[in-house]
């Protein structure tokens, strides 16, 4: 097969009713580019169709690719999975539930033929519920502030990847993966692309609150050692203010009679505030040993249970 010019790798979990619609949107975009180019789904494990509708499409769309895991590794591994597969001089990587917009991906590619490496979809607005806009909105603000890499603000997976960026994101060898931050880690020319991000078309978000949190952590995790030296500082802070306090408090209490168990309560309070800042510390600490435990032990990120219309890898996994 002759190299595309562009590969799309869209990742998805239990997306069937979304899948159809959002390969159509993506093929009629492809259409207005002039070179060749291949769209490979990565069912992440799904339970309902997805990857046996997709594999119903190939017939129709021979540059459809499957590429079905053998069980829900979670979205990170199914974009490494499909950036690994990936063929084409530049990479776009969407949604399957077509909150990003196909559209956008022509003009992001145009950036990226101009000479940028990295062309990242930045929200300038999004339709979802309050509570979810308010808690992205805060953490990609908290990720900054303590991330040693500039991780720009409100942007998502949506990007259009160089290749020799792939090549580069597929040699790092973590088993915990944040792509948003390595993408920033590499390097090279970035820009950003402002866009409106809709709502999602068809189906429910496959996100829980809980999805939603484990990647915040790793997310912050991933993007630097700052959270150490944070947990260090202000336990360093609270010793000091919770000492001054309490030795206030037992002089002040020292100096009345008859009140015995005055005396003794600052000093609990500053117990159980270096109690807090010791359980804190060490919940940091052990997060971080626990991604050393998954590094040492070196299991692959993802397993393939199958392919279809798909060659091998473009590089070996670590």
């Amino acid at each position: 097969m002759a190299d595309p010019h562009l590969s799309v790798v869209l990742p998805a979990c239990n997306e069937r009713e979304a899948v159809e619609g959002s390969l159509a949107e993506v093929f009629a975009a492809l259409a207005q580019l002039p070179q060749p180019s291949e769209v490979l789904v990565v069912d992440d494990g799904s339970t309902d169709g997805t990857a046996e509708l997709v594999e119903a499409q190939i017939e129709r769309q021979p540059s459809l690719r499957l590429i079905r895991l053998s069980r829900r590794f979670g979205k990170e591994s199914a974009l490494a999975a499909g950036l690994e597969h990936a063929r084409g001089a530049y990479v776009a990587l969407l949604d399957a539930d077509l909150q990003d917009p196909p559209g956008e991906m022509l003009q992001m590619l145009a950036k990226a033929e101009q000479g940028y490496d990295v062309v990242y979809g930045v929200r300038r607005s999004r339709r979802s519920g309050l509570l979810r806009w308010l808690g992205y909105r805060a953490f990609y603000r908290l990720l900054r502030l303590i991330s040693d890499l500039p991780v720009p603000l409100d942007s998502g997976d949506f990007s259009v990847l160089s290749r020799r960026v792939v090549d580069a994101i597929d040699r790092l060898p973590e088993r915990h993966r944040f792509l948003r931050g390595m993408r920033t880690w590499v390097g090279f020319r970035q820009c950003g692309h402002l866009y409106d991000r809709p709502e999602r078309r068809a189906g429910r978000s496959k996100y829980s609150l809980k999805d939603l949190c484990d990647l915040a952590v790793l997310g912050f995790l991933s993007c630097g050692r700052r959270p150490l030296a944070i947990v260090f500082q202000l336990g360093v802070a609270l010793v000091g203010s919770g000492a001054a306090i309490g030795i206030a408090w037992a002089v002040l209490a020292a100096s009345r009679a008859g009140e015995p168990w005055a005396a003794i309560a600052p000093w609990l309070t500053v117990l159980l505030v270096l109690a807090g800042v010791q359980l804190i510390a060490i919940g940091i600490v052990g997060a971080y040993l626990g991604r050393v435990l998954d590094q040492v032990e070196g299991r692959p990120r993802y397993l393939v249970e199958r392919t279809v219309n798909c060659p091998p890898p473009t590089a070996p996994r670590p």
